[in-house]
């Protein structure tokens, strides 16, 4: 296959993970976007820099993934909470692997009062951040927004110096008495292009395959550390789908596509309350119908980019079927592209042969039978299945010691956590 060079733009790629973020809970959907909007405008008052301002919002549009970590119900959202735990924990998935430098510690900061930071590495960004996310939890709800606005900036104006930075509450009041920003705070389209304009006019840096490689573990990380036993299952997928594609002369271009499809192929899970996902017996029929719609939303979470055009389908397409009987869109075999057909694949023969709390992995020859019998039924591509059967002992190890290293990792990372925590915290 040709060698493709694809470029990616930063915000589309951190958009799809902000619209990931709210699939969690009601309360979350267009929160971060709204903090993102009103941190933009608060920066632009102050004169910060460009860059300053893109390394804010970049903070603001992803600064609650840490919550998902910890399956919270999201009261940490109510103004008064000073529960840092998930921003803590949102530093620790993000330190080392984001593109942009001190995205990881805006985000640390972000829940701690004024009054009590200045012994602390917290920053300006991360003050604004801070006001910022209280706002909008102030805003929202709130629709005739115009009659609410004095009861807000009176809120927030009482609490400059102890719980807010007094220079960014000056700036906020500032952009407080001209009503457009209130009206553009409670609408999800104007705060949309509010933002995509001010990337696309200042932000023209591109990042590349690595960058969107680690941004996609960062991804995987939120999607399984939701459970103990899921905490592995992205690494599986992806490292047997990368592998698989060297047996169809995919070029490394497109082995790293694969292995950011397999990190990402179960961002719509988040759409799922963790109670269905650990359910030991028969879903019903309810429950059932909502586990089908999560490779729709991953559908939709990838569709920000172009670029992510080809790692949207082999991603999103993971269940559907030859014989048009998958979901959620019933595609059949001609539409369906090796790449999808390869994941597909390497999804099955990971969810059947890794343990989980109700059940151990089937074993090496019931996971080779029914690896044939899907090929049979024509649910799964025959060809992947004859790669798949003809090298089962080598692709059954690539499994487990890819899974081994993940849980070593998502155990250290826990050990972490723990051990990073405010005193009197703990995960």
């Amino acid at each position: 296959m040709t060698q493709t060079n694809k470029k990616f733009k930063l915000f589309e790629i951190v958009e799809s993970l902000s619209y990931s973020m709210d699939l969690i809970s009601e309360t979350l959907v267009g929160h971060h976007k709204r903090v993102a909007y009103i941190s933009l405008q608060i920066g632009k008052s102050m004169d910060l820099s460009v860059k300053d301002i893109r390394k804010l919002v970049i903070a603001a549009l992803i600064h609650d993934l840490g919550v998902f970590y910890l399956n919270q119900n999201l009261s940490d959202l109510s103004f008064d909470s000073e529960d840092n735990q998930h921003a803590e924990i949102g530093y620790r998935l993000l330190y080392g692997m984001f593109p942009l430098e001190d995205v990881a510690t805006i985000i640390r900061y972000h829940h701690q009062n004024w009054d009590v930071s200045k012994n602390t590495s917290s920053n300006l960004n991360s003050h604004i951040l801070h006001l910022a996310d209280k706002i909008a939890v102030l805003i929202e709800g709130n629709t005739r927004i115009l009659n609410h606005r004095q009861d807000i900036t009176t809120t927030i104006r009482k609490h400059s110096g102890t719980y807010f930075h007094p220079g960014t509450v000056n700036h906020f009041l500032n952009v407080s008495n001209k009503e457009y920003f209130w009206l553009d705070a409670v609408s999800n389209k104007i705060i949309e292009q509010n933002l995509s304009s001010f990337f696309v006019a200042h932000c023209k840096n591109n990042i590349g395959y690595a960058e969107v490689l680690n941004i996609g573990r960062i991804i995987s990380h939120i999607i399984d550390f939701r459970s103990s036993f899921t905490a592995t299952h992205s690494d599986g997928v992806s490292a047997i789908a990368t592998h698989l594609c060297k047996y169809f002369d995919f070029n490394k271009n497109q082995q790293t596509e694969m292995q950011i499809s397999g990190y990402l192929h179960d961002i719509g899970k988040l759409v799922v309350p963790p109670h269905i996902l650990n359910k030991t017996g028969e879903l019903s029929e309810q429950e059932w119908n909502l586990m089908k719609t999560h490779t729709y939303h991953t559908y939709q979470a990838l569709s920000t980019s172009n670029a992510l055009d080809t790692i949207k389908q082999w991603a999103s397409y993971h269940h559907e079927k030859l014989n048009g009987e998958g979901y959620p869109f019933h595609l059949g075999k001609k539409d369906l592209s090796t790449g999808s057909k390869i994941l597909a694949v390497a999804d099955v023969f990971t969810a059947i042969t890794e343990d989980r709390p109700y059940r151990t992995g089937m074993s090496y020859d019931t996971s080779r039978e029914l690896i044939k019998h899907l090929g049979k039924a024509q649910e799964l591509d025959q060809e992947v299945i004859e790669i798949v059967l003809d090298n089962f002992s080598e692709i059954y190890t690539l499994r487990k010691d890819s899974q081994a290293a993940a849980l070593d990792y998502y155990n250290d990372f826990k050990e972490k956590i723990k051990t990073n925590l405010e005193p009197g915290l703990s995960v």
